[in-house]
């Protein structure tokens, strides 16, 4: 009698075991993952989205599932600091990764103004005028300055028409 109970719980393992392993070869497993939409281009200070990112799984028995909302999306990028990050998509046990870069803001002019302490203001009709000694500053959005060394000047008269 033992042998028949020992034989009949070998034989449910075995058909348990069976079940379990024919159940594995007829679900499909994540073979690859591809992504679209997302965005690449960001500027400091901004906040990572992911903008429209759609991720799709390709399966062994070669169907393919859009599983977005099922994905992890993971970065480390600094937004604070210009740069190139990696943003890593997962899903099913497959990664796929895209760059981001973070640029710095554009500047913007707010102003410009000439410094003429050292430059000759006074000219004699026929003289040449020299530009020499003349500091000319951009100041921008961000309170920062910078010599302006490429510039073109006119002459104008007292109602600002320019002179040939």
């Amino acid at each position: 009698m033992n042998a028949k109970k020992l034989l009949c719980a070998l034989l449910a393992v075995v058909a348990l075991f069976s079940v379990t392993a024919c159940q594995q070869m007829l679900e499909p497993s994540v073979e690859s993952l591809s992504i679209a939409g997302y965005d690449t281009e960001f500027t400091v200070g901004d906040t990572f989205d992911d903008g429209e990112l759609v991720v799709t799984a390709k399966y062994t028995d070669e169907t393919t599932k859009d599983v977005t909302a099922e994905a992890t999306v993971t970065q480390n990028a600094d937004m604070t600091t210009p740069g190139s990050y990696a943003v890593l998509v997962s899903f099913g046990g497959q990664t796929v990764a895209y760059q981001i870069t973070v640029s710095a803001p554009e500047k913007v002019l707010e102003s410009i103004s000439v410094n003429a302490t050292d430059a000759k203001l006074s000219y004699i009709v026929g003289e040449t005028i020299s530009y020499e000694k003349l500091d000319v500053v951009a100041t921008y959005d961000d309170e920062s300055c910078a010599y302006v060394t490429d510039y073109t000047t006119a002459v104008a008269d007292e109602k600002g028409n320019v002179v040939e």
